[in-house]
C-alpha cells in the first residue's frame, strides 16, 4: 500500500470526503473507524477499511501513514484529533495531515499538533450562512422590493 490517502473517521465528513476523492481524484482510499456500523457504511461503499483506533501507533504503521499522500482526521473529538495527528506526525513528519476542529477554540491545537490544514467548523458554518442570506438578499432587491412583513 502506497500513494494511498487515510481517513480518519467515516461519519458525515469523512464520506463526502471519500465521495469527493472517488469522484475527482481516483485515490486509494484506506478508512480508519472504531464504530462497526460505520466501517461497514465505508465497506459497502467499496472502500479498503480498517477497524482500529487511529491513536495507536501500531494502527497508523498498520495503514502505512509513511506511504500515504495525505491523512485526513475527521474525528469531531479534539483530544482524539490531537492525539491522531501527533501519531501520524512522530511517524511520518512529511505526510500531510487535514483536519476537522469542530470548535473554533481547537483551531490552533491541533494546527500546533502538526495539521497542515484545519477546517474550523464554526468559521465554515458562518461562511455558507452569509453567503446563503446575501444570494436571498440580492434575490429580493433584483425583484424590486424589500421581501420583510
Amino acid at each position: 500500500m502506497t500513494g494511498h490517502v487515510i481517513i480518519v473517521g467515516f461519519g458525515p465528513a469523512g464520506q463526502r470526503i471519500a465521495e469527493a476523492l472517488a469522484e475527482q481524484h481516483g485515490s486509494t482510499i484506506v478508512v480508519v473507524e472504531l464504530n462497526p456500523k460505520s466501517a461497514r457504511a465505508a465497506r459497502t461503499r467499496g472502500l479498503s477499511t480498517y477497524i482500529g483506533d487511529a491513536t495507536s501507533l501500531e494502527v497508523l504503521e498498520h495503514l502505512r501513514v509513511g506511504s500515504a499522500h495525505a491523512v485526513l482526521v475527521t474525528v469531531p473529538d479534539p483530544a482524539t484529533a490531537r492525539q491522531v495527528i501527533a501519531g501520524v506526525r512522530s511517524l511520518s513528519p512529511e505526510t500531510p495531515v487535514l483536519a476537522r476542529a469542530r470548535y473554533h477554540i481547537y483551531r490552533w491545537d491541533l494546527t500546533a499538533a502538526g495539521a497542515e490544514v484545519v477546517i474550523d467548523e464554526e468559521d465554515e458554518v458562518g461562511r455558507h450562512l452569509a453567503s446563503a442570506a446575501l444570494r436571498i438578499l440580492r434575490s429580493g432587491q433584483d425583484a424590486g422590493g424589500d421581501k420583510s412583513p
